[in-house]
């Protein structure tokens, strides 16, 4: 295949990959628009609140404080930290997303005005390793607690744990292949 005037670094390979993480993309989008969908309808059966309009600005502050300060989780302890750290990652970290598609079609491609500000990079760098850790830290905290407590569970409860912890497993190999780049 020669490579296309306007990508000539498009390969077979990029383009397969591209085409199967695009595929993926649009599967889990298509998934969580039917569950989104799903739940809407099930709030929608609800009484309504005539409250909930009242005081828009207090209510949005109240809402960011709780999202941004994680005030409900936070109280100093490892789980409050790593949670927090995971969830600023989720965030934060959908530049270094978008950026992995569209270097799937070109390796050199970077965000428009802020992908190759050196701020941004470490920024994204030390997310990256807190959000890593969190991960761990949790999935590990998690693992012990759920030992502790597995003696007494159901075939359904172990079946649940079981999957929990490959689903685990493959997201924290996940996370150590991308600390390895």
């Amino acid at each position: 295949m020669t490579p296309s005037p306007l990508f000539p670094t498009l390969t077979s390979m990029n383009l397969t990959l591209a085409a199967i993480s695009y595929g993926i993309t649009v599967f889990a989008l298509i998934l969580l628009t039917v569950r989104v969908r799903t739940l809407l309808a099930i709030y929608k059966k609800g009484a309504a609140d005539p409250t909930r309009g009242n005081d828009k600005g207090s209510r949005l502050r109240m809402a960011l404080r709780e999202i941004f300060g994680h005030t409900k989780m936070f109280n100093f302890t490892v789980v409050g930290f790593a949670h927090w750290f995971v969830m600023i990652g989720f965030f934060s970290l959908f530049g270094t997303l978008i950026t992995a598609y569209g270097q799937l079609i070109d390796p050199y491609f970077a965000l428009p005005v802020i992908g190759h500000f050196w701020v941004y990079e470490y920024f994204t760098e030390l997310i990256a390793w807190a959000t890593g850790i969190g991960i761990v830290t949790l999935i590990g905290i998690r693992q012990v607690t759920v030992f502790a407590i597995s003696a007494h569970v159901s075939m359904a409860a172990e079946w649940l744990r079981l999957t929990t912890l490959s689903s685990q497993s493959c997201l924290l190999f996940s996370v150590l292949l991308l600390c390895a780049d």
